[in-house]
């Protein structure tokens, strides 16, 4: 994820998303924030941090739903062109050592994912 949720508000102010720009959101952003310092200070695994990211740019998604498009490697202009010159799409395997500590976390992610 490239993108956290104060990227979103900042966005949403900057188009003119009325609920950003009030004094609730910007309390609730606080609390987010104060929520997101206190996740990563607790020593927690990665996914905690990324799973509270998650849980404020779900609920951002549902104020901005229709204001932002979407561009994908498919999309043209109005002439039919692609926005998007790439060149074609080539599948590259790579081996990878990853250490004790990388496997641990691939691990634990799995185990979650079966109890889940």
């Amino acid at each position: 994820m490239s993108v956290g949720f104060q990227d979103i508000s900042s966005l949403a102010r900057l188009i003119g998303i009325e609920y950003f720009s009030t004094e609730s959101c910007y309390e609730e952003e606080k609390e987010d924030a104060k929520r997101l310092r206190q996740v990563k200070k607790s020593n927690s695994k990665g996914h905690e941090v990324l799973a509270e990211n998650l849980r404020v740019i779900r609920r951002h998604q549902q104020r901005i739903l229709g204001h932002f498009l979407r561009r994908t490697t498919s999309s043209v202009d109005y002439t039919g062109t692609p926005l998007l010159n790439l060149p074609p799409y080539q599948e590259i395997v790579g081996l990878l050592k990853l250490t004790q500590r990388e496997m641990d976390i691939i691990t634990e992610r799995a185990e979650d994912a079966k109890a889940s």
